[in-house]
């Protein structure tokens, strides 16, 4: 069981990580909307980047609530492939299981690999799936890839 000094620091990272990753989106969409207001012949370009950033913003709120909120139920390839639409990587999932279905407690895990190996790779890249719901692997390739090796 944790003691209370650990707890607080799981929601003191977590905390800090909403705030890392909710940061760059809300910054670009509050950017674009200054360069929207100053410059109105602009404004499609403008409002480009706030939709863009506004998209990419709701995506990381979806993905997170999905990997930290109340536990759901089982997650299947169908709702892997949505995740991986909005990746900002390639995710290949060709190495798993057609019929794969990850039990709860599996999917979130797997839920936040996938937004740490998205995470890992700002320049892009691949993030490759395999395995079976009781084997999985999870390999990144990209420039610049913060990722351990194996």
């Amino acid at each position: 069981m944790a003691t209370h000094a650990e707890a607080l620091r799981l929601a003191e990272t977590l905390a800090a990580r909403l705030c890392h990753d909710l940061g760059g989106p809300i910054g670009s969409l509050n950017q674009a909307l200054e360069l929207a207001a100053l410059e109105l012949a602009h404004q499609s370009e403008a409002f480009a980047l706030a939709r863009q950033a506004a998209a990419e913003l709701a995506h990381k709120i979806r993905s997170m609530r999905a990997a930290w909120g109340a536990e759901g139920g089982p997650l299947g390839l169908e709702a892997l492939k949505g995740f991986a639409k909005a990746s900002r990587a390639e995710v290949d999932l060709h190495g798993l299981e057609p019929d794969i279905v990850l039990s709860a407690a599996m999917g979130r895990l797997l839920l936040n690999v996938l937004l740490l190996a998205n995470d890992s790779l700002p320049h892009g890249g691949r993030i490759a799936l395999s395995g079976s719901a009781a084997d999985l692997f999870v390999g990144i390739e990209g420039p610049h890839a913060g990722w351990p090796v194996g």
